[in-house]
């Protein structure tokens, strides 16, 4: 009796712990943007400049966030070499955009912004993050007109942080399942390119959703209760 109540006592625990870890999950990709006039706080794309953004504060800049629905779809292109108050619109697909924080009045915001402007009088940084998982195979590749750096897992598999015109990146083949984090900087105007193409068979950004948490747990449930039962009986006979 005391094997089966803590059984159901461990299943319990599985369930709460699995409720509370995965209901703060999410699927699909996370997108950060800050806009900031001019370059004092850096036109690199990388974690220090990430790092000066955030340690200026709020006043100092414009934030939007939003989720997007994978990072193979981020096929961001704007040829026109002009720059306008909607280039944030151009840039991005705003049908591959699952939630804005804001609502849709930070979205038209967003989409409605400038971002950038030539002579770098305004910049935006990207922080693009999530989880990846899967095996990426060789061809993949990352292009860009500004700087670009890719992070899985503490490994940096792309670095070409300097503002730059026209660059594409190979991303090393291998296997992950750990956290990214891409950095992008637009500046110095239209046009503006951000080009993900990870070739792989398996790759996701997606996480377990609370409901697949849920059904694994009672699976394993299920298995241990089974293995008590057996062994419940063997010692009965056996008495």
């Amino acid at each position: 009796m005391k094997q089966f109540k803590w059984l159901v006592l461990s299943g319990g625990v599985g369930l709460a712990i699995a409720g509370a870890t995965s209901s703060a999950a999410r699927a699909d990709i996370v997108v950060d943007v800050y806009e900031y006039a001019g370059n004092a706080l850096g036109t690199d794309a990388n974690a220090a400049t990430l790092s000066s953004i955030l340690a200026a504060g709020p006043a100092n800049y414009t934030k939007y966030e939003f989720t997007y629905n994978s990072l193979n779809n981020i096929q961001w292109s704007n040829f026109n070499n002009q720059s306008g108050p909607n280039l944030g619109g151009q840039f991005v697909n705003a049908a591959n955009i699952t939630s804005f924080v804001g609502g849709p009045a930070a979205e038209a915001a967003f989409l409605t912004s400038t971002l950038s402007v030539a002579g770098d009088s305004q910049t935006a940084f990207f922080n693009i993050f999530g989880n990846l998982s899967g095996t990426l195979l060789t061809g993949s590749n990352i292009s860009h007109d500004d700087g670009a750096t890719f992070i899985v897992g503490g490994t940096t598999l792309v670095n070409n942080a300097p503002e730059t015109n026209d660059a594409i990146d190979t991303v090393a083949p291998g296997t992950y399942n750990a956290a990214f984090n891409l950095y992008y900087v637009e500046g110095n105007g239209a046009p503006a390119i951000l080009d993900v193409n990870l070739r792989s068979e398996n790759l996701t950004t997606d996480v377990p959703e609370p409901s697949t948490w849920a059904m694994m747990i009672l699976g394993f449930f299920g298995v241990g209760f089974m293995a008590y039962r057996r062994k419940s009986k063997v010692a009965l006979r056996l008495a």
